[in-house]
């Protein structure tokens, strides 16, 4: 769908920069300056991103991103709660994650770890392979996130 919604956008520029040109309306000058297509190229980056966003959105990227915002308020009053058992004082694993929080799917919960280490809310550790076993994946909630958790109490 986003693809089909760009494919559009080649003639959008040569729209735009006719439009501000006549916008301009300098009557000296018969063709597009480059001031006029710097602001038409501006602007198509920005629909475009704009455009980006909502498809995501339509796509389900918008989705994981609301469950990883609930999981990171999960994870906040867990961690403000003070158990003794706490696993987010240390490293953790995503099978961790989904042992406390059992209400993710595999595939969603990796997403949506995927989401919280993109907007730094945790760090992504990666050990290689022991002889016969398999590399292995651990997180960590960043330190600026729990030093604020920590002031919040």
């Amino acid at each position: 769908m986003l693809s089909q919604h760009l494919g559009k956008y080649h003639k959008l520029l040569p729209a735009l920069c006719l439009i501000f040109y006549l916008v301009k309306n300098d009557k000296n000058k018969r063709a597009v300056d480059a001031a006029t297509l710097t602001k038409a190229i501006f602007l198509c980056a920005y629909l475009e991103s704009h455009a980006g966003r909502v498809y995501g959105i339509l796509s389900g990227e918008g989705r994981h991103k609301s469950k990883a915002l609930e999981l990171v308020e999960k994870i906040r009053k867990k961690f403000q709660s003070g158990e003794k058992q706490n696993i987010f004082f240390g490293e953790f694993t995503k099978r961790d994650l989904g042992r406390k929080f059992g209400s993710y799917k595999d595939d969603d919960l990796e997403r949506i770890i995927s989401v919280l280490v993109d907007h730094n809310y945790l760090i992504e550790r990666y050990t290689e392979a022991a002889f016969q076993q398999k590399e292995k994946y651990s997180y960590q909630l960043h330190p600026d996130l729990i030093e604020r958790w920590s002031n919040e109490k």
